[in-house]
C-alpha cells in the first residue's frame, strides 16, 4: 500500500530535536511502508528549536548575533529571516534555561538583556517579527530586555534603578525612550501557550519561578516585585498589562512585550502552523504523524501535536501521535483527536530524559509499529478520507 505521509513532530524535550525526531519516525515508517512517499515537516511552537525547525521548513536565512546570556556572559544567538521578510526569533537562544547550569540558576540575577539585543538586531532586518518565548531562565519581568532596547527604570528622585527584582519596589517611573521610536511600523507576534497573569497564585513567580531556581521562600518577594512592576508598567503604557492572559509567560516577559512593544500574544502552536501553511500541505496527504516528549493533560491546553491533529482531522486526514510517554492521571481523558496513539516508552515520564540514542531507537520502533498497524487497517485508507 503506497501512502502519502506527512511527518510533523515537535521536539522531544531533552533528547531529540524536531528534525531528529522527524528523521527517526521516517526511518521507522520507510522500513514497513514500502512504496509510500514520506515528507518531513519538523515543527516548534516557541520553545527551544523553534527557529531551526520553522526556519528550515520555510527556507529562511539564518543569522547569528552575539548577545548577553542570562548570567551576563556573551552567547551566540540565532534567528531566521523568512522569504516573506518576517524575522523569526526564539527567546531561549538568548535567555534560555539551557544556557545556565542548574547550580547557577538565580531568579534574582538572571536577565533577559540578551533577548532585547536580539530584538534590536532582528529589527534592522524586518518590521514583522515573530518571537517564541518558551524555555526562558528568567523571572525579571522583561526588564532586562527593555533596558537593552533603551528603556530606563527610575526612582521617585530620578535615579535610574539598574538592579534585578529585589530592587523593583523602588521603581516609580518607566521611560521608554528610544523604544517608542523603534517600534513604529513594526509588528511583533509572540508565540506563547500559557495564559498565566503576571502575579498571584497563577503568576510568573509562583508557577514558573521554581524551575528557574526560585526557592519557596523567594516566591513572595518575586511576586510582590512583579506586582509593583506591573502597576508601574500599566501607568506608563495605559494598559492594565498585569491582568492580560499570558502576561506571566517567560517570567513576566509577556507583560513587558505587551506594555512596551504592543506585542500580540498568540497561541504558539496555531501561529507555527499558520506560518508553514499546514492546511495547504494536507491536500495530498493520507496520514499525518506527529509527536512530542510527553502526551499528558497539558496537551489539551493547545500544545502543538493536538493542534496538528485538529487541523488534520478537519481536512479529513488520519493522524497518529508517537509521544515519548503517556502521562494521564486517573480521571484525565486522552484527547480524542488522534486516530493512533503509540507511546515510545511505557508508564509516566521519569524525572530525567532518556539518552538520545535510546530515545531515537524507541521512536524508530514505535514508527514501525504504527506502520504495521496502518497496514492492518488498510480499509481506513481506501478511497481516501477527505470529505
Amino acid at each position: 500500500m503506497g501512502l502519502r505521509v506527512l511527518v510533523a513532530p515537535d521536539s522531544y524535550k531533552g533528547t531529540l530535536t524536531a528534525e531528529e525526531a522527524a528523521q527517526a519516525i521516517a526511518r521507522g515508517l520507510m522500513a514497513e511502508l514500502r512504496g509510500s512517499s514520506i515528507d518531513l515537516l519538523p515543527l516548534g511552537d516557541g520553545g527551544d528549536g523553534t527557529v531551526d525547525a520553522l526556519g528550515t521548513a520555510l527556507d529562511g536565512e539564518f543569522r547569528e548575533v552575539t548577545v548577553t546570556d542570562p548570567l551576563g556572559k556573551p552567547v551566540c544567538a540565532r534567528f531566521a529571516v523568512l522569504p516573506s521578510g518576517t524575522a523569526l526569533l526564539e527567546m531561549a537562544t538568548a535567555s534560555g534555561l539551557t544556557l545556565v547550569p542548574p547550580s547557577q540558576l538565580d531568579p534574582f540575577e538572571a536577565t533577559t538583556f540578551g533577548t532585547g539585543e536580539m530584538l534590536l538586531e532582528a529589527g534592522r532586518s524586518s518590521g514583522d517579527i515573530v518571537m517564541g518565548i518558551g524555555g526562558s531562565a528568567t523571572v525579571d519581568g522583561g526588564v532586562g530586555m527593555a533596558r537593552a532596547m533603551g528603556a530606563r527604570f527610575l526612582a521617585a528622585d530620578g535615579r535610574e534603578i539598574t538592579g534585578g527584582p529585589r530592587d523593583y519596589p523602588g521603581i516609580s517611573l518607566v521611560d521608554f525612550g528610544e523604544v517608542t521610536r523603534w517600534k513604529r511600523g513594526k509588528r511583533l507576534r509572540v508565540m506563547s501557550d500559557v495564559d498565566n497573569p503576571l502575579c498571584g497564585p497563577r503568576g510568573a513567580a509562583r508557577v514558573f519561578g521554581p524551575q528557574k531556581g526560585a526557592r519557596e521562600e523567594d516566591i513572595p518577594l518575586l511576586d510582590s516585585s512583579l506586582r509593583h512592576l506591573g502597576r508601574v508598567l500599566s501607568t506608563a503604557s495605559g494598559r492594565r498589562v498585569q491582568d492580560i492572559p499570558g502576561a506571566g509567560a517567560a517570567g513576566g516577559m509577556g507583560a513587558m512585550l505587551v506594555g512596551m512593544l504592543d506585542a500580540e500574544l498568540l497561541p504558539g502552536s496555531s501561529l507555527a502552523l499558520d506560518l508553514v501553511d499546514f492546511r495547504g500541505r494536507l491536500d495530498e496527504v493520507d496520514l499525518v504523524v506527529t509527536g512530542e516528549g510527553r502526551l499528558d493533560s497539558q496537551t489539551s491546553g493547545g500544545k502543538l501535536p493536538l493542534e496538528v491533529a485538529r487541523r488534520s482531522r478537519a481536512a479529513g486526514v488520519l493522524v497518529a501521535v508517537l509521544p515519548g510517554y503517556l502521562d494521564f492521571r486517573s480521571g484525565e481523558a486522552m484527547p480524542r483527536e488522534f486516530d493512533y496513539v503509540l507511546p515510545c516508552f511505557g508508564g509516566p515520564a521519569p524525572g530525567g530524559a532518556p539518552p538520545v540514542e535510546e530515545a531515537r531507537e524507541a521512536l524508530i520502533f514505535a514508527a514501525r509499529e504504527l506502520a504495521r498497524t496502518v497496514l492492518c487497517d488498510e480499509r481506513r485508507f481506501d478511497g481516501g478520507n477527505k470529505p
